[in-house]
């Protein structure tokens, strides 16, 4: 079985790991972007102290030379933010998906 060949890199930049690969907007898709995302969420009503310190023990974590290097191993690099930001963030690519299902007449059941 032949070895799997990489035709686009879904994020807006290429990837450090693959740099001869070419991103799908540079394929001739404007403003293609699609970059999973990991996050922690907390049940709502959570105490916003203890939302502020999972946040901040977490991207502690993050920056650490080891979780680093596993990420990169993934191709991946931790973005570290504030819940306010990934509350918006979540919001934002919630609203874009919402978007292309509708577009592409995607029933959500």
């Amino acid at each position: 079985m032949p070895s799997p060949k990489l035709l686009a890199i879904s994020v807006p930049q290429r990837s450090p790991q693959a740099p001869e690969v070419p991103t799908i907007v540079e394929l001739g898709v404007p403003g293609f972007d699609f970059a999973p995302a990991i996050g922690l969420l907390a049940p709502a009503g959570t105490p916003p102290a203890i939302v502020s310190r999972l946040n901040a023990v977490i991207n502690e974590s993050l920056k650490s030379d080891d979780m680093k290097a596993t990420l990169a191993k993934f191709g991946s690099e931790a973005k570290i933010t504030s819940p306010q930001e990934f509350t918006a963030f979540m919001a934002g690519e919630t609203q874009k998906w919402s978007n292309v299902a509708k577009a592409a007449h995607v029933e959500i059941e």
